[in-house]
């Protein structure tokens, strides 16, 4: 497993808005589809520290969870399954570890709010990860090579077109 940092970035494109998570040790990131209402939440909550009237089903979730005795260790990606991330979160409760099935944007929330490590599994990061390099390309992670590739360089025209991703990468490290 490969932890992710505790750091996000909402990536909208014309087709989607994804969540970028960038692996804690290394330059692979993974891109998810996410829909609006869970970008909102994210970036409101967490980003700019709005609270909600009404407690959200994540915030109900860690309630049940804590009532119980019970904590939240971490959450991992595991598999894809009809082109879909799965994970599991994993709680403990008196010495024992009960794991539930979880879309990963539920998990990454608890995960988020409580502090808690987030992990991918390392083939998923390869196969499905990217990497945002330093020329402003995203290159598939499982073909990504730090050295000159047989392509040659980017082109002005090339790196001119893709300088919003140079800024995007540069900016995901955040300390939130």
């Amino acid at each position: 497993m490969v932890e992710m940092e505790r750091s996000y970035r909402i990536l909208e494109s014309p087709r989607a808005l994804y969540l970028v998570l960038k692996e804690k040790h290394g330059p692979r990131c993974l891109m998810m589809t996410v829909n609006p209402q869970f970008a909102t939440l994210l970036v409101n909550k967490f980003s700019r520290g709005l609270n909600y009237p009404r407690p959200q089903t994540h915030d109900l979730i860690l309630k049940v969870i804590e009532e119980m005795g019970a904590k939240v260790s971490r959450a991992e990606i595991v598999r894809i399954e009809n082109d879909r991330f799965c994970s599991n979160l994993y709680i403990e409760k008196e010495g024992k570890e009960l794991v539930f099935d979880s879309l990963p944007s539920d998990a990454f929330l608890i995960c988020f709010a409580k502090h808690v490590p987030f992990f991918c599994k390392d083939e998923i990061l390869q196969n499905e990860g990217v990497i945002f390099t330093e020329e402003g390309r995203i290159v598939p992670a499982k073909n990504f090579f730090p050295f000159e590739t047989p392509g040659g360089k980017v082109t002005p025209e090339e790196k001119e077109k893709l300088s919003p991703w140079k800024d995007f990468i540069e900016d995901l490290n955040l300390d939130l």
